[in-house]
């Protein structure tokens, strides 16, 4: 049994750790966050510790690190512990859902999240740092970047292509053989049927683009 560490103490972290106690090769140990956000020394009954002092407390060589964090600053805030991380020694977990249907075929990367229900198809790449949410689908041949976040109920058609970043919202669809470029932003229930190459926000049936820039955006949900 593989003991985590996992980064966070916020809601994705607490989903998270209801989601490790379905998994039998891993064993919850402790959580880590910087030290402005330690407001108490437990967190779902495990210590909360700085993550800066993690190798000295949980050494890399006898632990794994998972990134529970959100869709904040556009993935920043994930991304950036997942990188600190790294740079420290650790590996890390990804966290799958035994509900979830994953193809022979797919390659899944590290310190990724499959909630319940997903389905991802045949041929399908996921990245690093990725959250797929509930009832995702990612269809055959797909190419999912590093650091997306992919909110529950999202169809992603095949031989599509999210690149790094991005955000796709609640139920939003990308039919197939799109690109959608980094750090974009497909509001929940958006419907993209053609390319899209900025990193603002898109909105609608079709999708259009707002002007708003994605990372001003974000500030506000």
């Amino acid at each position: 049994m593989k003991k985590v560490i996992i980064a966070g103490v916020g809601e994705t972290a607490r989903v998270a750790f209801d989601y490790f106690s379905r998994v039998p090769e891993y064993s919850v140990t402790a959580f880590a966050v910087d030290p402005e956000f330690i407001s108490d020394p437990l967190f779902m009954g495990k210590p909360v510790i700085d993550f800066n002092l993690l190798p000295e407390q949980y050494p890399a060589d006898a632990h794994v690190l998972f990134t529970a964090v959100s869709f904040t600053r556009m993935n920043a805030d994930r991304t950036a512990l997942y990188t600190r991380g790294r740079l420290m020694g650790y590996r890390f977990a990804s966290l799958i859902s035994p509900a979830a249907y994953i193809s022979k075929s797919a390659h899944i990367g590290e310190n990724v999240f499959i909630y319940d229900h997903c389905s991802i198809g045949p041929m399908v790449h996921i990245g690093n740092n990725v959250v797929c949410c509930s009832g995702s689908l990612i269809a055959h041949s797909a190419n999912i970047e590093d650091n997306v976040f992919l909110a529950a109920g999202t169809n992603i058609g095949g031989f599509t292509r999210i690149g790094s970043g991005s955000f796709i919202g609640l139920g939003a669809i990308i039919t197939d053989k799109i690109t959608v470029g980094s750090g974009a932003f497909l509001a929940a229930g958006a419907v993209a049927g053609t390319n899209i190459d900025k990193p603002n926000v898109f909105r609608g049936n079709p999708a259009k683009d707002t002007g708003l820039a994605a990372m001003d955006y974000i500030k506000y949900i």
